[in-house]
């Protein structure tokens, strides 16, 4: 991946890399890799997180390195908000997914309900920045947006894991769960000491997803954002959380 000047860090407590905005990239692959070998072939030191143990790294790579658009991706964690017709493309059909889903659950849904959603996010998109928030997006080799996931803070120990999408041909990659695992990371670097985070009942990849990564689901409910904004969802709401 080009570079366009120094690399800007929203987390004081992550080492900064040379001269790129992407903060992690790694191939992500079948054989799978660990932290340790991964943080070596990067450049890093020993007090970055790498978050992402799951990918054969290319040996000697570059921070600003981008794979071939086979399977290899790239994670960007973002200081910026990436352009607007790339991110609202991605969203809208995150929106379009749940839509359907709650359609299937025999909801009444309005029509304009994605473009709604979408006005919402960008009304909001600053809850999403540092120093009170994290977006994490996924590029395909070809640099296409092929995944996003955010996280705010809800108080001064807690932050809430949203809007985490994959779009169909980069699913069963790993994808799903780097973002997960990097905003897990930026988490961290925050100082939080716990995230929350939600589903609804036909997401059985979320509900399979986050318990394999250390979340509990728990027997109540918890005043996550769509708990509170959406009352109608509640019945159909799963919730996990998992300390730091």
């Amino acid at each position: 991946m080009s570079s366009d000047g120094p690399c800007h860090n929203p987390y004081p407590h992550m080492t900064p890399l040379q001269n790129c905005r992407t903060l992690l990239a790694v191939a992500i692959g079948s054989t799978g890799a660990g932290g340790p070998e991964i943080r070596v072939s990067m450049g890093l030191d020993a007090e970055f997180d790498v978050a992402l143990p799951f990918g054969k790294p290319t040996p000697h790579v570059d921070p600003c390195w981008k794979g071939p658009p086979v399977q290899d991706h790239v994670i960007e964690l973002c200081d910026r908000l990436p352009p607007t017709d790339q991110l609202s493309g991605l969203l809208m059909q995150y929106y379009a997914l749940i839509e359907r889903r709650m359609r299937d659950m025999g909801l009444d849904i309005d029509p304009a309900a994605p473009e709604s959603a979408l006005a919402e996010f960008w009304a909001n998109s600053g809850d999403y920045l540092p120093p009170n928030g994290c977006l994490v997006v996924a590029r395909s080799g070809a640099g296409d947006l092929v995944g996003c996931g955010m996280l705010k803070r809800l108080d001064q120990d807690t932050g809430e894991l949203k809007r985490v999408f994959v779009v169909e041909s980069a699913r069963g990659t790993g994808v799903g769960r780097a973002l997960i695992e990097a905003r897990e990371a930026a988490a961290r670097q925050m100082g939080l000491r716990r995230l929350v985070a939600d589903t609804l009942t036909p997401n059985v990849e979320m509900r399979t997803l986050y318990p394999r990564l250390g979340f509990v689901e728990l027997d109540g409910p918890i005043e996550t954002t769509p708990y509170r904004d959406q009352p109608m969802l509640r019945p159909h709401m799963h919730f996990f959380a998992k300390d730091l």
